[in-house]
Order: C-alpha cells, then structure tokens, then sequence
C-alpha cells in the first residue's frame, strides 16, 4: 500500500517520535542526521501526539494499533540494535534490497513489516540502523584487523565487499525513504545549503610529506630503485637520475616544488584549498622536512597569505597520541602565524575508536582522515561532513569528519588504475556528490603533480579542477565547508 502524499502545511519539517528503549541516543542522532540529508527539520519525541498538526510523523517503534490519523512507521531492527546493545557481532550477512537500493541486511528473520491498521504505512526496511550501522563505522570500531600501516582495511569493510563503496549510501537511503513519505525533489534543499548557489563543495587539499625529489645522494638512490616497482619503472628511474642532474648541476627546480602550479590552479578557478602540513623533525617515516625549518616556514607563509588554510597532517605515529598531536598542532601554529584547526593523519592512520578522540583531545575541531587508501569512495556512506558517533560517551564528538573519497596514490599505487580509468572513476564519484548537495575532500599530493615517475597523471588532477569548475562546485577549505555545513544545521533548528 502507497501512502499519500504527507500534509504541507510545515513542510520543512519531520516529526520522529521514539519511544524509551536501548540506544535511544544513538537512535536520535542518526534521526537528526538522516533527516538533514533532505534539508529538514528533526524534532524528536517520546510519545506520539493526538494532534499531527500537519506535521509529517514518523514513529521509530513498535507499531500503535489503535492509531486513527495516518501514520508512517518504522519498525526498529531489533536483531541490530540487540548487537548494538550487547557489543556483539555486526558484520552483515548480505544485502536486502528496497526500491533499487541495497541495505545491509543481519537476520533472515526479522520484525514484521505488515500495516497493522488501514491508515498506517510500514516501511519495509528499517533504514534508520541501516544509516548507523555505515555512519558510526561500528564495524571499524568491533575490528581487530588491521593492514601493513594499522589501518583497517578497505576489503573488510561491507561496502567494499558488496562492491557498494564508490556509491554515497545513507543519501540514497534518504532518498527512497523521501520518496516512501510523499516527498518530491528530496535533495534539493540540501544542495541550497552552500553559499552563493553552488549546488555542492569540494575541498582540494595538499599532503605535503616531500619537499624535494632529490634530497641527499642515499635518498635519491632508494627512491630510484623504489621506482622499479611501477609500472614502466625502468624508465621512471632513468628519469629521475636525469633530473637528479639538471637539478644538482644545472639549478633547475625540483620537481617535487608544485606549489606555484597547485596555487595557480586553485586562483584560476576561484578556490581555496587546505594545506596539511607535518610538524615534526625531519624523518623517513614522516617527511623530508621539519616543520620549523626556513624553507617550509616561507612555503607556509605564502599559502596562508594567499587565504589557503594551513593544516596538520599528523605524524605517523600521532593517530593515537593526544598529547603529540597537541604539540604538533601547537607548534604549527606557531609556523603559521595562525590557528590550525584541521587535520588528516599520516598515511591515513586511522582507528575508529581512538583516533576522533585524541584529535578531539588535541584542540582540533576538523578531520579529513575517513577515506580508504585502498578503494575510492565513501567510507562512512556519506558525501557530507559529519560528526562522528562515540561509543564510549553515547554522543556525537565535538568534531566534524570530511569524509575524503579521491586520493591520487590510492588511484595509481593500490588501484592500480590508468589515468584514463582514473579520470571516469573521478568523474562518477563527484557527480554522486553533486546530485546529493555534499561536500567532499579530494587529495592530491604536491609530489603527484611531477611528469617523471607520474607522468600522465596531472591530466587526472586537472580533470579534478574541471569538474569543479563546470559543475559549479564552491571549491572551499575544510575550515569553511564545517562552518558552511554546522551554519545549515544551525538554521534548520533541529531539536529533541
């Protein structure tokens, strides 16, 4: 049975009601957060009122079977939200589809989905926990499975498995619940929220671990015989013993010196990219350079100059450390002249139940970590910023996660991908993004933009900037893209 189209009368806003039960909180917050995906207003309630006052209202719960005014219900998962509650296993069996969208799926028997009344609709899914399950990485946070570096894995995660990952999930869950209450044009309110008409937002940001291609002699050999590992390696190190020449001897630049490039770029397409930059001592695991050096200083000063932001890019061994990355952050301020309130980690070092905490610890009030070197796409489901579920304190943190979805190494080095593939695969990511009004980071390394051992590739990153461009993205820093998104939710006026 179809339900009919919902009264209007407040059309800008959805009613949830929730009654007291286990995960009440979690429950909430992915309410709140779902309904913001639409660009609507959530107020959340215990008990249902007699009186709708033209307000959609959604009851999350058991269904009232003596209900007499229309209502929408969602019967909550309750095999999942047990799993929740009990800290067990959550690892989904497979897929369950509804409407053409696939949602994780934990039980071959689950809660009855009947209409229990002629005026009430059911839906069949419960995409409430669908939404939670993907957004609070739970199944990050239950894992002890890590890679080579102490990152969880792109191929365990479920949409990576259900070859979903490149798809921005919790958006197209709103979509077809959009759709279920009546709701037309379900995004369009959500690609309002960026200013001056753009329909969605990208944040290019800059990893800055190498200043030179051609340091001391030892590095420069490691490096070339490292090169022997790509594909059309022999002629990579070829190359690069060439220009380790005209750089030594003949005083041309060194090719890992973008910044002219990456800033002329960015000024030519009206945007504002975020810098991350490592401040530590000089070392092979972190960077080239230390952070307090004359040379990074000066690069610094020009970026910050220019209205880019400055960023940290946590050491290798920071992710689980608030105290170093408090140091680093501090003394990066202090290069900068400025305050440094977003950061990516090192190698995307990340771990779901330590990392949000500790950057939260440190002061920081942003993050672009969430991206699988591995795979592109959307870690979390998400094409927007967010905060992040804690587990432990059954709140939000007070910090918001960019979710970073098109990395240039995970593309050439884990992928495995040609630029061409690059640059399609590129393609369909950013225009998901635009068609759910989000805002994402894409990353490109200022030592990718060189044509010796990544030759063809800058094609994929100037494909990047003119996507942008012509789909009308606002190219922002992390820093304006958060206060741009928590000004919406500001203004939507969500409440409990």
């Amino acid at each position: 049975m179809s339900p009919e189209p919902a009264p209007t009368s407040d059309s800008n806003t959805i009613r949830w009601v929730i009654p007291p039960c286990p995960q009440r909180a979690a429950r909430v917050y992915t309410v709140r957060l779902f309904s913001s995906l639409l660009g609507l207003r959530a107020t959340v309630e215990e008990a249902r009122p007699l009186d709708r006052d033209g307000i959609r209202t959604v009851l999350y719960g058991p269904i009232d079977d003596a209900s007499d005014s229309k209502l929408f219900v969602i019967e909550p998962d309750l095999y999942f939200w047990s799993r929740v509650e009990a800290g067990s296993d959550i690892t989904p069996l497979g897929v369950s589809e509804w409407r053409g969208v696939p949602f994780p799926r934990w039980a071959e028997s689950g809660v009855s989905r009947k209409s229990h009344a002629a005026n009430t609709f059911v839906c069949p899914v419960d995409p409430i926990a669908a939404a939670f399950f993907l957004i609070s990485r739970i199944e990050e946070w239950r894992s002890e499975k890590v890679d080579q570096h102490g990152r969880y894995p792109a191929d365990e995660a479920w949409m990576t498995r259900m070859g979903l990952l490149e798809r921005p999930l919790v958006h197209e869950f709103a979509a077809i619940f959009a759709e279920w209450l009546g709701i037309e044009d379900p995004f369009a309110a959500a690609c309002a929220q960026w200013p001056n008409g753009h329909p969605f937002a990208v944040a290019f940001t800059h990893d800055i671990d190498r200043l030179r291609m051609h340091g001391n002699f030892w590095q420069d050999a490691r490096a070339t015989f490292g090169a022997l590992r790509f594909r059309g390696g022999l002629s990579i190190a070829a190359r690069r013993v060439a220009s380790g020449i005209a750089v030594r001897i003949g005083g041309r630049k060194d090719p890992y010196d973008t910044f002219d490039e990456l800033s002329a770029g960015h000024h030519s397409s009206g945007n504002l990219a975020t810098y991350f930059w490592i401040c530590a001592r000089k070392s092979a695991k972190n960077a080239d350079y230390a952070g307090d050096s004359p040379r990074a200083g000066a690069m610094i000063s020009v970026l910050r100059d220019a209205g880019h932001e400055i960023a940290l890019h946590g050491t290798f061994d920071s992710f689980e450390n608030g105290d170093l990355l408090r140091e680093e952050k501090e003394a990066l301020a202090s290069v900068a002249l400025a305050a440094v309130t977003s950061s990516r980690q090192h190698y995307l070092r990340f771990r779901a139940s330590v990392t949000w905490q500790v950057q939260e610890e440190a002061g920081l009030t942003a993050d672009s970590t969430l991206g699988f070197a591995g795979r592109l796409g959307f870690r979390a489901g998400l094409a927007v910023p967010f905060q992040p579920w804690d587990f432990t304190r059954s709140q939000p943190y007070n910090l918001w996660e960019v979710p970073m979805v098109m990395m240039d190494v995970t593309a050439r080095e884990y992928m495995g991908l040609r630029p061409g593939e690059a640059i399609a695969r590129s393609q369909r990511i950013l225009a998901q993004v635009e068609r759910v009004g989000g805002a994402v980071a894409v990353l490109w390394h200022n030592s990718s933009l060189n044509d010796l051992d990544w030759r063809g590739w800058r094609s994929v990153y100037q494909s990047w900037l003119e996507a942008a461009r012509t789909q009308n993205a606002w190219g922002a820093t992390i820093r304006q893209i958060v206060e741009a998104r928590s000004s919406f939710l500001r203004d939507l006026g969500s409440e409990s």
